[in-house]
């Protein structure tokens, strides 16, 4: 993977998917081969540290709470259903899985979520969550700080 022997990390499929493998020399030839490619590439390595480093500054700055809190939005940007009571995130993400998102333990991510569910502004269910109000639940990412 551009230049690594190895890529240090690993990941798990959520849903059924096909993967597709293109051996390090073969991507190299592709690249030069095609500027219009390797622009793409260079595009989404710049958007990957870009949100390396909007990272690490959340983990530097803001509380925990605000971090879940955060990570929630984005789910819901990405992944979520709008429906008649909010925004439904329907994924098989685990508590272990939020957790290593903001870096922080599980059991610090259910605190987090159980405060949001008891002041309504989530529901949760077996692997779901239901953003309530996405505006009120941005605005307490905001309150702590975060440069949004």
């Amino acid at each position: 993977m551009l230049g690594q022997p190895r890529y240090p990390e690993s990941a798990a499929a959520q849903t059924a998917c096909c993967v597709l493998v293109i051996a390090r020399d073969d991507f190299r030839n592709l690249l030069q081969s095609y500027p219009d490619v390797a622009l793409n590439v260079v595009d989404g390595l710049a958007r990957e540290l870009a949100a390396a480093h909007d990272s690490i500054e959340a983990i530097s700055t803001m509380s925990v709470d605000a971090r879940v809190t955060l990570v929630l939005l984005r789910l819901a940007d990405r992944l979520g259903q709008p429906d008649d009571s909010g925004i439904l995130i329907q994924s098989a993400l685990s508590q272990q899985d939020l957790a290593a998102m903001v870096s922080t333990t599980p059991e610090t991510v259910s605190r987090v979520i159980s405060g949001l569910r008891r002041s309504g502004h989530v529901e949760t269910g077996r692997r779901w969550i239901r953003i309530r109000d996405r505006a009120t639940l941005a605005r307490l990412a905001e309150g702590d700080g975060h440069p949004h």
